[in-house]
């Protein structure tokens, strides 16, 4: 069985050589190439066609949701997992918006982060609980109508949308 490729970005090198030694650990996943900002992101991820990209979002030279809507811009098929310790609803939204394929906080168990690696590898999609509580929150907050939240969000795929509408976390 082929491994899943993951490409590691984040501007914190001890971090990504404990996160690439845990990865690497695994029988099914392997770490194919780092990068410190985003910039490095789109370059790495066009030469060495990762499956998962785990991206940070507060790096120098360019951030981690400007790096991935360039890297969607380029290639569509490649998973994009924020990763990060902000877990501010706004940044959740904006990633979204900008192609990240999940969000999840640099304080969840190392389990549930290789679970969302392999669930995005196999086009599955992964969200939270927590992700996803923020997510109905904010939408609740300004008191959108399911109606007019396609409008408001319209870059959300429809299926995700749902997701965040009609779990038991918080109907709208």
């Amino acid at each position: 069985m082929a491994k899943i490729k993951v490409l590691l970005v984040d501007d914190q090198q001890m971090f990504r050589e404990g996160l690439k030694s845990v990865i690497n650990s695994r029988e099914d996943l392997i770490v194919i190439g780092e990068a410190s900002n985003g910039e490095q992101a789109i370059e790495k991820t066009l030469k060495l066609n990762p499956h998962v990209v785990v991206m940070d979002v507060n790096m120098s030279v360019m951030n981690g949701i400007e790096a991935t809507r360039g890297i969607k811009e380029l290639n569509k098929e490649v998973k994009i997992l924020i990763f990060t310790i902000i877990d501010s609803e706004k940044f959740i939204i904006d990633a979204h918006l900008n192609g990240a394929d999940s969000y999840l906080s640099k304080d969840v168990d190392i389990y549930e982060l290789l679970e969302a690696i392999r669930k995005l590898a196999n086009g599955e999609e992964y969200i939270n609980v927590e992700t996803s509580k923020k997510i109905s929150n904010y939408i609740s907050y300004r008191n959108l109508k399911s109606t007019s939240l396609k409008k408001y969000l319209p870059s959300i795929q429809l299926p995700l949308l749902g997701y965040f509408l009609y779990t038991p976390l918080g109907l709208l």
